[in-house]
């Protein structure tokens, strides 16, 4: 379900996971960071 993921960016730009994922880490937020990773690899692996 692409939406899922889409859905955590405010912006188009902000919606593309990998972006998003860099900027939690840059701001050094790595439980968010890491949730995403984990919404993503499983809407990835169900998909």
């Amino acid at each position: 379900d692409e939406r899922k993921v889409t859905s955590w960016g405010m912006t188009g730009s902000e919606s593309d996971p990998a972006t998003l994922f860099r900027l939690f880490v840059d701001y050094g937020r790595y439980k968010e960071a890491a949730n995403l990773l984990v919404e993503y690899l499983e809407s990835f692996a169900s998909g």
